[in-house]
């Protein structure tokens, strides 16, 4: 699995738009996908209506929690505190 990565990584031409867009808010999200985690994982045990296969919910949580961090991460950027708080480039 590695040198298939690396054979991949070395055949790029260049950085895929994605790749740096997350890479930018990479340390936000470091910080604050356990705590979007943690708020998912309670709102959905709270909520009896809605009944998701194991698969889905696990999804849903790696996309919102991703998906949320990166919005906190440039909310907080734009306060002149910001930039003590989260790093982004």
């Amino acid at each position: 699995m590695i040198f298939l990565i690396y054979y991949i990584a070395v055949n790029l031409k260049e950085i895929p738009k994605t790749f740096i867009f997350i890479s930018r808010f990479s340390f936000g999200i470091y910080l604050l996908h356990m705590l979007f985690l943690y708020v998912g994982v309670q709102f959905l045990r709270n909520t009896s209506y809605l009944n998701l296969h194991p698969l889905l919910m696990l999804i849903v949580l790696f996309i919102v929690s991703i998906v949320a961090s990166i919005i906190s991460t440039f909310v907080l950027s734009k306060f002149k505190i910001g930039k003590y708080i989260i790093y982004n480039r």
